[in-house]
């Protein structure tokens, strides 16, 4: 699963580097760039975190916590569902 989803951010973020060098950019495209640098922003908090002396633990509390009000920390392809409604949103491989 972890390695799934690290395979799967790093997909979605070479499609969404592709996208923000296009010149014109459909809402769909628009809305999936946002969502991107929300995951990026995410990653960096979270290795911010782990960085602290026990922050592996605070992030499991803050993870724990954040999900008892319906948010989450982890990106989207760690969310089961959110990754499985933004699987049906086809993006071409970015060669």
């Amino acid at each position: 699963m972890l390695r799934t989803g690290y395979l799967k951010e790093y997909r979605e973020t070479r499609v969404m580097l592709g996208l923000v060098f296009k010149k014109i950019k459909s809402h769909d495209e628009k809305i999936f760039i946002w969502r991107q640098l929300k995951d990026i922003a995410r990653i960096f908090a979270m290795t911010g975190i782990v960085i602290l002396p026990g922050g592996a633990f605070i992030l499991a509390l803050l993870e724990t916590g954040l999900r008892r009000v319906n948010r989450t920390i982890m990106p989207s392809a760690f969310n089961r569902r959110e990754s499985l409604r933004e699987s049906s949103i086809d993006r071409p491989p970015l060669c």
